[in-house]
This record gives C-alpha cells, sequence and structure tokens, in this order.
C-alpha cells in the first residue's frame, strides 16, 4: 500500500506559502521512503553485473567535446604566438576518472607540428620525498613516438592527466607541484594540459594562488539531464524499465501520450533524470551510481492464494522501475573521520601508507579508522588504493563544506 501525504502537504503549504517547493521535496522524499516496500533490490550478483557494466561505459561524449573545444581554442594562439598563455588546466571532481578522460580525448589530439609527451604514471610513486626529480624526469624524457619523427619545430604539447598523483600533502611532497607550476609559468615552448582534481586545486589555490598565476582553468562541463539520460541508455534499453511509482496498466498510457519533447517518453522518465542530474551534480559516476541504486523490482500486490503468489514471484523479474532517486544517508562521522575523508578526496586515490603521511597519525591508528569507514560504504578499496564512492560524494562534499574542513567549492 503507498502512502499518501498529499492532504498533509497541501494543508502545510497553506500555513507557509513560501515554503511550497522545500516541503514539496521533503513529502516527495518521504513519500519514496515509505514507498519502499512495494520494491525488491536486486540481487548482490546482479549489483555486481551493473556495475562492472557501468565502468565498461564509454565515457559521455559531452565531456570528450568539451576538452576538445577549450583545447583548440587555447591552443591555437599559444602555436601562432608562444608568448600567448600556454596552458590548460582541466578541473575534475575527484570521483570523476581523470585518467579515461584523458586518454580518451588527448589521443585524438593528432598534431604533426607538436612533439607530444605525456606524463606516464597511473598511481603515485611510493617514495613522496623523490617526487619532484621522478617528475622532472618524467617531463624531460617522456615522448610519444606519434608526431616526433622528423620534426624541427621546438614546440611541444605536455600532458598531465592528474596532477593529485604528483603530490602528497605535507612539506616535502609540494616541492613536485612547485617545481611544476614554475616550469609552466617560466617555460612558453611547451604547451601543457594538465587535469587535476577540484579537491586539490582549490588547496593548491588557498597555497598558492593559481586562480589568479593561470589563465585558462577549465571547469569539466557537468552533464543535464538529457545528457545523463542518452549516457546511460546502454545499461538499461532493452529492459522494460518504468519510471516512479506507476502502475503497470497506465504507464503505456501515459507514454503514448507524452509528446511534448521528443528526448522523453514520459514526463516520469524526465521528472526521473532531472532530479537525477541535480542530486549527482551532473557527474557521470555519482549519476551512474545512484541510478543503479534507484533501480528495484516491482513487488506484485499481495494474493492470499499461494498458487498466485508463486506465480507472480517467477514475474518479478520481468518488471522493474527507477524509483524515485535519493542520495544515501552519511553514517555518523567524528572530526577525524571527516579530515581523512577529505584527504582521501584531495588526493583523488591513494594507499594507506601515503594517507598517514597526509595526516600526520601513526599508520596503525589510520588503517583502523580506514577499516571503519570501509564498513560504512563511504570509501572504497580498489587494490591498494583507498577512494571516495561516487554514490556517497556530493552528501559527503556538502557535509565537509558545512564543517568548515572543505573550502572553495560551488554550493
Amino acid at each position: 500500500m503507498n502512502f499518501h501525504i498529499e492532504d498533509i502537504v497541501q494543508k502545510v503549504k497553506a500555513w507557509f506559502p513560501k515554503a511550497q517547493a522545500q516541503i514539496e521535496a521533503q513529502a516527495a522524499e518521504l513519500e519514496a521512503r515509505f514507498n519502499e516496500q512495494n520494491y525488491m533490490p536486486l540481487s548482490p550478483e546482479e549489483v555486481a553485473d551493473y556495475q562492472n557494466k557501468i565502468q565498461s561505459l564509454s565515457l559521455p561524449e559531452v565531456y570528450n567535446n568539451a576538452i576538445q573545444t577549450k583545447l583548440s581554442e587555447v591552443l591555437t594562439p599559444w602555436k601562432k604566438n608562444k608568448n600567448s598563455a600556454n596552458h590548460l588546466f582541466i578541473v575534475f571532481s575527484p570521483v570523476e576518472p581523470t585518467q579515461a578522460i584523458f586518454k580518451q580525448t588527448l589521443e585524438q589530439v593528432n598534431d604533426e607540428t607538436l612533439l607530444r609527451k605525456s606524463l606516464s604514471w597511473e598511481t603515485r610513486p611510493d617514495d613522496y620525498l623523490t617526487l619532484e626529480n621522478q617528475l622532472q624526469s618524467q617531463i624531460e624524457s617522456s615522448e610519444d613516438s606519434e608526431g616526433s619523427d622528423n620534426n624541427t619545430n621546438s614546440q611541444s604539447l605536455v600532458i598531465i592527466p592528474d596532477l593529485s598523483l604528483c603530490f602528497l600533502r605535507c612539506v616535502e611532497g609540494l616541492d613536485s607541484v612547485e617545481y611544476l607550476f614554475d616550469l609552466i609559468l617560466k617555460d612558453h615552448s611547451r604547451f601543457w594540459v594538465v587535469g587535476c582534481n577540484q579537491w586539490a586545486w582549490n588547496y593548491f589555490n588557498y597555497l598558492y594562488k593559481v586562480n589568479s598565476c593561470f589563465e585558462h582553468i577549465f571547469p569539466l562541463t557537468s552533464l543535464n539531464a538529457v545528457q545523463l539520460k542518452q549516457w546511460l541508455t546502454p545499461l538499461y534499453e532493452n529492459l522494460p524499465i518504468e519510471f516512479g511509482d506507476n502502475n503497470e496498466e497506465n504507464y503505456e498510457n501515459k507514454a503514448n501520450e507524452w509528446d511534448e519533447d521528443q528526448n522523453w517518453i514520459s514526463k516520469e522518465e524526465k521528472q526521473y533524470f532531472e532530479r537525477l542530474a541535480d542530486i549527482s551534480e551532473g557527474l557521470s559516476q555519482p549519476g551512474a551510481y545512484l541510478w543503479l541504486d534507484s533501480l528495484r523490482y516491482v513487488k506484485q500486490q499481495e494474493e492470499t492464494n499461494s498458487k498466485t503468489v508463486e506465480l507472480q514471484e517467477d514475474k518479478q523479474e520481468k518488471r522493474l522501475i527507477l524509483k524515485r532517486a535519493t542520495l544515501p544517508n552519511l553514517p555518523e562521522l567524528t572530526k577525524e573521520d571527516r579530515y581523512l575523508l577529505s584527504s582521501i578526496g584531495l588526493h583523488g586515490e591513494i594507499n594507506l601508507s601515503a594517507l598517514a603521511v597526509s595526516l600526520g597519525e601513526p599508520e596503525s591508528q589510520i588503517r583502523i579508522q580506514v577499516q571503519g569507514l570501509l564498513k560504512t560504504g563511504l570509501i572504497l578499496q580498489q587494490q591498494e588504493l583507498l577512494l571516495l564512492s561516487s554514490a556517497y560524494y556530493p552528501r559527503l562534499k556538502r557535509d565537509l563544506i558545512d564543517n568548515q574542513i572543505l573550502a572553495g567549492e560551488k554550493d
């Protein structure tokens, strides 16, 4: 049985008309939670299968197009006049796949007039005391074979996919980024394309005022509702999926009547993806995992006849619904937990030993704290690396801002 709250909402709205939008949102959230009894979760095997499918999705085309357009806009003037700005910093959320985005986008840059060099690191070197020397060695020696032969032009394109891998937040661990920023500012024979997660960039701006030093800082484009739908469609395009709390009889009729916008098959679908884009902040990874979290089987109405119930159980797998997407609630966090989580986000991904160094605490103490947070699902572990959960990211970011631990993020 669905929980209906419309009558209560109407009364409260009459009392507080200025709070109408907020009341409606909270009421919808409350009703969605009560209606959870109408759904059945996917099995762990099905969830794992969808997680693999999400990870195998090609990145949103809008990311590629936006970066390509911006790169062309700033690279062309520099090629004509090397005294022009010689850099493009592309700023990402800590949970977006920086390496994959750069690989997909920049491998399409085939400019035969430029030597192309790329930092090959996929993880942070273990010895943070030698980060500067290792970075310098990579920049001076790493050269792609493509575009390097028979080239007499001294100009080159240097690609650093993830600046987060080039530092560790401790005194000795910052020498490498100081070296890099200084090199970019003084060496105009190179054009630098550098990816950096937003939390790290805000930290660098606090330390070095990088927003004032560098001209071209490009935040990665957010996905709107239509773009998020187009990107996620391959996950379910061959499945009969419903949207919202619609019953099976009227859903098809509503879809046929919905002709206001060719991007949507129904009003319910449009409302679903508009909300998903909103709560995920238009980020691909939070959007994908919140989509998965909202995917349910629809329970059939209970019948007293046991044979009918048995038949209906066989049909449950054939009826899927994307219920109203919601952000998972954060567990209770201590101040120490918040500092640890902010350090993981700052570095994008980090192993336990480096995390302990960044926090200035014994590794044994950090290990205990990490194990507790892994159980909550707030952080994930991939091999030896710790990273933030995409589904929790929007609410965690807000919590860290509210507790004055994370600064510089847009509200």
